[in-house]
């Protein structure tokens, strides 16, 4: 027994050294939450050229974790990671170039640092150099290489991939148009709560394009999409319950949806606003439809001819009706209104 001891100890001894040699400070602050923590450990790391602290310190400065918000300093400290050959830190150069944060816009910059990342397997970096190569920033436009890049991402899992991969299949550019290949990624996508995915997947249940026409399946994602906020989605749910698809008719939420999308720019839902305001299906009130159909005149795209003539012919037949004072006001709410 008396041998034993020493070696009982020594054992423990070096055991507790290995646990101070592998212990990792950082990995411990950013499990714990703490910012300050997180800054200060990076920082030290960063300044001794740890290509990790350096990607982490370059994202505290970008989303002001700990520090305030400096996105040159972030670009600095990226850099620095994304010479060690870090794909996060390529990625994330890329979209500080991509976005001119930190550094001026520069696209073909983009691509570079996109494609080191990329070329090591960075899903999220695939996914950024196809929609690169899809709207020919930075590269030459090829739908044949932007549709392989987001092949990759979206055979990795990644959701932006997959729905990007997806509105491919759609178009049909650089693949060959599949709707059912396309309803499969959205739904892939829509699975991992992407909400423009959602709005997609809705939209071949919609329209029967992919899947088999069904309309309870549809309202049930747009309505996924619709609470993230997808305004798309959001109209589409307001005229479902108007129109009785899938859901029992109701005005009220109808109106409730319509006009949280209306109030994020969406001109189909300040036209169809301005109708239910105006034919009574709201408490009717001229005022507030001629707001409407205002607003919708304004924001319908140009490329949107013929919705964008009916929203002006109803805007001015429903003027033709008011007093001067009330389309005054009318005006006066199109002056001071701002999207939400």
């Amino acid at each position: 027994m008396h041998g034993f001891a020493p070696k009982l100890f020594v054992g423990f001894f070096l055991a507790m050294i290995a646990g101070a040699l592998f212990a990792d400070p950082l990995s411990d602050a950013l499990k714990s939450g703490d910012q300050a923590a997180v800054f200060r450990i990076s920082k030290q790391l960063a300044e001794a050229d740890d290509p990790n602290g350096q990607y982490r310190l370059g994202i505290a400065y970008r989303d002001a974790l700990g520090v305030a918000s400096d996105n040159a300093e972030a670009a600095k400290w990226l850099r620095r990671a994304a010479d060690h050959d870090m794909p996060q830190a390529q990625d994330a150069l890329g979209s500080m170039y991509s976005n001119g944060l930190g550094v001026p816009q520069d696209y073909a910059q983009a691509a570079e640092w996109f494609r080191k990342a990329a070329e090591q397997g960075s899903a999220s970096a695939q996914y950024k150099l196809g929609l690169l190569y899809a709207n020919g920033q930075g590269v030459k436009q090829d739908p044949i290489a932007a549709a392989q890049w987001l092949r990759k991402s979206a055979e990795q899992g990644d959701a932006n991939g997959q729905y990007g991969l997806g509105v491919l299949f759609v178009s049909g550019q650089g693949i060959p148009q599949d709707y059912s290949e396309a309803a499969k990624w959205f739904q892939k996508a829509a699975e991992q709560n992407h909400p423009s995915a959602q709005y997609n997947f809705g939209r071949a249940y919609f329209d029967g394009a992919g899947e088999p026409q069904d309309d309870v399946e549809a309202m049930k994602w747009f309505r996924k999409s619709a609470e993230q906020g997808n305004p798309n989605a959001q109209y589409m749910v307001g005229w479902m319950y108007e129109w009785d698809r899938g859901v029992a008719r109701d005005y009220a939420v109808a109106s409730q949806w319509y006009q949280r999308a209306a109030d994020q720019g969406n001109a189909m839902a300040q036209f169809q606003l301005g109708n239910m305001y105006y034919a009574g299906e709201l408490p009717k009130d001229f005022v507030e439809a001629l707001k409407w159909y205002s607003l919708a005149v304004i924001y319908f795209p140009p490329a949107m001819t013929a919705m964008r003539t009916g929203a002006q012919q109803s805007r001015d037949f429903v003027a033709g009706r008011m007093s001067p004072e009330q389309v005054a006001e009318a005006l006066k709410r199109v002056r001071e209104w701002r999207p939400r």
